[in-house]
This record gives C-alpha cells, sequence and structure tokens, in this order.
C-alpha cells in the first residue's frame, strides 16, 4: 500500500510541476517570463532546505510522523481553485471567449484599468471581429438592457465562430512529423535525462561527501538560489539557448575537476573538500541547466500541446530520475564514479544544445506552422 501511494504521490506530483510551469509561462508577457519561471525553480530549491530542516529534526522520530509534516505543505490545494485562473492563450486558443472575457474584466478591475481599452486590444489583436465597435457612436436613447443584450450575443456568435475555426489539437504524431520540431524535441528530451540525471544525483551523492549529511543537503538546496539569480540576469541577457550550454559546461567541467581530484589524491582530506566543493559548483550549475530546460521547453511548443510537450519532457527525464540513485549509490564503491558519468553527460548535452533556436524575444507559438516559421528565421 505505501508503494501505491508513492506512486500516485510521485505521478500528481510531476504533473502539478509541469502544469505550474504552464500556466506560469502563458499568464505572463515575454519579458516577464524569466523572472516568473525561475521563481518556481527558486521556491523548489528553498523546498530542499525545508525539506533537510524536517529531516533533522525528525531523524530521531518515526519516519511516518516526517510524512505527516510534510503532507500538510498540500493544504493549500483545498482553496486553490477559487483563486487560480485559467490561460488566456488556452481559453482563446480554444475558442472560449466569454470565459477568457471574464477573466480579462478581473484583471482590469484589479488593476484599475479601462476595460474597454482591453477588450478592443484584445478584438484587434486576435482578429476575432469588429461588430463590436459598430454601436458605439448609435442613438444615445439605447437603453442598458438593450447594449447588453446584444453584446451579449456578439460575444456568444463570435465565440462560436470560434470554436468552428478551433485551433487543431496537436498530438506527439503531428510533432514528431514535423522535421524541426521532432529534432529539437530529441535534444531537449536527452537534456531533460542528462538534467534529471545529475540533479538528484548530485543530490543524494551530498549525502555521502565530506561533513554532516543534514548540512550537506541543506547546503546543496542554498547553493541552487545564487544558480537562479544569475540565470535571472542571463536569462533575457544572452539567451535561453546559450543560458542553457553555459550550464551545462560549467556543470561538466565541475564534476570532471571532482572526478580526477577524487582519483588522484584518493582520500586525502584536503582533495576531498576541494572536490566537494567543484561538486557543489556542479550542483549549482545543474539546477540552473534544470531551471532553463524548464523554461526553454514549453517556449517551443504551440499552446494545444505545450502542455503535453513539457509533460512528455519530463516523464522522458524521469529516466534519468530512475538512473541516478544507482549512479549515485556507486559512490560508496568509489566517490569518483558518479561524476565521471555525470560530467561526460553534461558537455555531450552542450554539443547537441548547439542546434536548437533562440526563443527569447518570440511570443509563444500558437501553431505548428508558427514554430516553422520561427525555426527558418
Amino acid at each position: 500500500m505505501l508503494l501505491v501511494l508513492q506512486l500516485v504521490t510521485g505521478s500528481f506530483q510531476q504533473g502539478i510541476v509541469c502544469t505550474s510551469h504552464t500556466i506560469v509561462l502563458e499568464i505572463f508577457p515575454k519579458e516577464a517570463r524569466a523572472f516568473t519561471c525561475t521563481a518556481c525553480v527558486a521556491a523548489w530549491s528553498v523546498g530542499l532546505m525545508v525539506l533537510s530542516l524536517f529531516g533533522y529534526l525528525f531523524r530521531d522520530i518515526n519516519w511516518r510522523y516526517l510524512q505527516l509534516a510534510l503532507a500538510v505543505f498540500s493544504l493549500h490545494a483545498l482553496v486553490e481553485w477559487w483563486f487560480m485562473d485559467e490561460s488566456l492563450r488556452w481559453l482563446l486558443s480554444n475558442g472560449k471567449l466569454n470565459d477568457a472575457k471574464k477573466i480579462l474584466k478581473k484583471a482590469a478591475r484589479w488593476n484599475q484599468v479601462d476595460y474597454k481599452q482591453v477588450e478592443d486590444i484584445l478584438h484587434r489583436d486576435f482578429q476575432l471581429t469588429d461588430t463590436e465597435n459598430e454601436s458605439v457612436d448609435e442613438d444615445l436613447d439605447n437603453t442598458e438592457m438593450k447594449i447588453a443584450t446584444e453584446s451579449l450575443m456578439t460575444d456568444n456568435m463570435v465565440e462560436k465562430q470560434m470554436k468552428t475555426q478551433a485551433i487543431k489539437k496537436y498530438n506527439l504524431t503531428d510533432i514528431l512529423k514535423t522535421s524541426s520540431l521532432r529534432i529539437n524535441s530529441f535534444i531537449l528530451w536527452y537534456t531533460w535525462i542528462v538534467g534529471a540525471a545529475t540533479y538528484f544525483g548530485l543530490t543524494l551523492v551530498s549525502s555521502h561527501l565530506a561533513g554532516n549529511r543534514f548540512i550537506n543537503f541543506f547546503l546543496s538546496g542554498v547553493i541552487e538560489i545564487p544558480s537562479q539569480v544569475i540565470g535571472l540576469f542571463l536569462l533575457n541577457r544572452i539567451g535561453r539557448k546559450r543560458t542553457m550550454i553555459l550550464w551545462f559546461t560549467v556543470s561538466g567541467i565541475s564534476l570532471v575537476i571532482a572526478t580526477v581530484l577524487l582519483t588522484v589524491f584518493g582520500n586525502n582530506e584536503a582533495s576531498s573538500i576541494i572536490a566537494t566543493g567543484f561538486s557543489l559548483i556542479g550542483k549549482l550549475a545543474s539546477t540552473g541547466s534544470f531551471g532553463v530546460v524548464f523554461l526553454y521547453t514549453p517556449e517551443i511548443y504551440p499552446t494545444n500541446f505545450r502542455n503535453s510537450g513539457l509533460g512528455i519532457a519530463s516523464s522522458i527525464g524521469r529516466i534519468g530520475g530512475i538512473l541516478a540513485p544507482f549512479v549515485s549509490n556507486l559512490a560508496l564503491v568509489a566517490m569518483w564514479i558518479p561524476g565521471a558519468i555525470f560530467g561526460g553527460m553534461c558537455l555531450l548535452a552542450v554539443v547537441l544544445s548547439f542546434r536548437l533556436p533562440e526563443s527569447t524575444s518570440h511570443e509563444l507559438p500558437t501553431t505548428i506552422e508558427e514554430c516553422e516559421t520561427w525555426e527558418k528565421k
């Protein structure tokens, strides 16, 4: 029963992570996407630090109490339904105009913006209809009821028209049929495997490093915060692609250096401490690369495949997560083995990533055709 419930927890947890990243990506404009997604990854790092603190406090108590304490963190889900709004991009891509307008009206009210201006921009940019604006200069004797009725009828007609022209719901076959998306997907899937294997592997190895295991695990969370701050500075300046390449390079080189130190100098105390330092640098860079992959992956897929694309990539990345405990356990045999494996995988990811397009200055694509046009440009 414990294993069954752990499987359910793990499955839904990954769904939460992927869906939350997708909706954050679609809610905010392109200028803010890097900041908001980086904040999400930073929150994960804080969670690691909290987990190490709870692990220390419950170290001499039955593990069941630790499980119960960690479960409390999910209580917010009981009220979250009434606070979260749907993605406007998804609503408009699926012809749900009235639902989208309800959210826009609330946003306009909260931000003290004239909703009429927002509505005009909506109709202009999405080319929905011009009929709503035709009655602006009509006889002022029209009653509010008549105006409201006509507006509602127009909205319903537009929504019906949008649904008949709704964007195709893509599946994995459609993505793999498109040459550019197929190649990009294969590369990203590998980077996900590398990112997950390196990230979780180094997190697990941290308890084998020199010093207290709780402190090392806590430091493995602390070291992730600088990577998010640096990443936030780089993402909009040098782009997603170059930032990802930079992080994988730093991670791979750091792990190779740590491997060499442990191999050449063995159990020497000074070399072990220096190797621990390089391992933490590798963890910092690994977190940075994982954060960029989380941001970059959904940016290259069309709206009606964005969440699925991120979910598939994350699922494939679990291959790395599955391998990570076995590779990290090799540290019990020789401390240099995990670093050698993870470092080599990171450097290969660097080479493959040069093929990927840049997404920083692009709006999120809505169709596969937009993705292809973007790739050509």
